[in-house]
This record gives C-alpha cells, structure tokens and sequence, in this order.
C-alpha cells in the first residue's frame, strides 16, 4: 500500500446498516490499537467522526422513552477527529446535518473517554439555519464536556483526508450537484436509502469513502478513473 493511502484497520466493529434505532457502533478504519469512548445525548440522532487518520465511525442514539437520548461512538486515541451529528436521518425533507464543536473547536483529540452532555442540535429542518437549503446546519453546534483529561481540542490542524479542499467541511457534506441535499445523502442509485448508507462491497465502510486504488483520496474524491468527463470515482460509480 502506498504511504499516503487511507489506513486499514486494526480495530475493527460491524458497521452501521440503516439509521434508525441505535446504538451500534462503527470503526471502519483506525490505525490505533487503542480506542476512547464519546458520550452524551442528543433528540434522536446519527452520530458520525471522521479522523484524521482515515478512521470514519458512526453510531445511533438510543431511543429511551425520553426527548434526550443517550449515544455512546468509539474512536482511536491520540487522533483528531470531526463530529457530525444528523437528526431525522431517514426523512429527506426534515434531515438536518449538524457539525459539532467541543469548546469551541471544530475537532477533538481524545486519550480516554468523555462525555460531552447533551448536543442541543436541531430536530427538526424548520429549527436549522440552512441558507443554501443544504440540510447542513451553517453554523456548528457547541459542546461542552464536563472533563477532558488530558485530552484537547483544536482546528484540525493536519489535512483531514475526509476534507481534501481543507475549506472545513467534510467533502461529502458538499452540495456539488446543486440538488439541495448533501452529497452524502443522496440517493443517486434510487435504491431507497442514502448513499452514505451503501456498502456493497461488504468491507464495513461506506463506499462511497473506500480508496479502492489506495492513493490516500476516498472515492467520492477521486477523479483517477476519469470516465465521465472529469465525474468523481462516487459518480461513476452511479451513474455508469
């Protein structure tokens, strides 16, 4: 594998398959054999990190009976990683995608667990400030975690591999179709569920963040193949 190819896992849990119920946890890749726990609660939400060393993880909060429901996402130490957080993750036209700041921060770098207490994040589309029509959230939501222990939060000051045009937003966040919805949750083969959610090579991580050829670019990224006049690999895929 080349050097800058995205990095294979050594911790290795069952990757989410749907959105809805909770509590199921994803590491699809991390280069860490240690792990630290994320905790809080949120009103009903998909909870996703994407790291700085490839590492993408996503989890589901637990329906408890409650309007604040509690979640639990592992992620590699000693690793900067970006938290999303998606409600109505099911519902096109209510999803409102949030990204997170811990203390003001767009990133955090964990040595062990935290718990973040509740992320006060839209619920509903009406509640989100979307000036684009998006369904990303255009301001972050802050957290703030009774303790850090040791642990920091920062700019993500390295080049996240899942923000290749370093502008502070997670590429598949992006809207480059212009259809008003984020790319990652589209639904470009109409099989009925996000693109985010399609694993069909069965390797526990969404395809569309696969580097299939190992160049260090996810494939919603990479242009190498250059089939469709310049489409992404993600396209192509899609569109044949």
């Amino acid at each position: 594998m080349k050097k800058n190819a995205l990095l294979l896992s050594l911790v290795t849990i069952p990757m989410l398959v749907g959105c809805g119920g909770g509590g199921t946890t994803s590491v699809a890749t991390t280069n860490s054999n240690t792990v630290a726990k994320i905790s809080g609660t949120v009103p009903g939400t998909f909870i996703e990190a994407y790291c700085d060393d490839g590492t993408y993880v996503s989890t589901t909060s637990v329906k408890n009976g409650t309007a604040r429901h509690p979640f639990e996402i592992t992620v590699p130490t000693n690793t900067t990683c970006r938290l999303i957080m998606t409600t109505n993750e099911d519902n096109a036209t209510q999803r409102v995608i949030t990204p997170i700041s811990i203390n003001g921060k767009p990133a955090v770098k964990l040595t062990g667990d935290t718990d973040i207490g509740y992320a006060d994040i839209p619920s509903t589309y009406a509640e989100a400030t979307d000036t684009n029509g998006d369904h990303v959230q255009d301001t972050t939501v802050d957290v703030t975690p009774a303790s850090l222990d040791g642990s920091e939060v920062n700019d993500d000051p390295n080049k996240n591999p899942f923000d290749r045009n370093n502008d502070g937003k997670i590429d598949i966040l992006e809207d480059r179709d212009g259809n008003h919805m984020a790319d990652g949750w589209d639904d470009k083969n109409n099989n009925g569920k996000p693109d985010l959610e399609d694993d069909n090579d069965g390797n526990n991580r969404p395809d569309l963040l696969d580097d299939k050829d190992n160049d260090g670019i996810p494939q919603y990224d990479d242009t190498n193949d250059n089939h469709n006049g310049g489409e992404t690999d993600d396209l192509e895929t899609h569109n044949g």
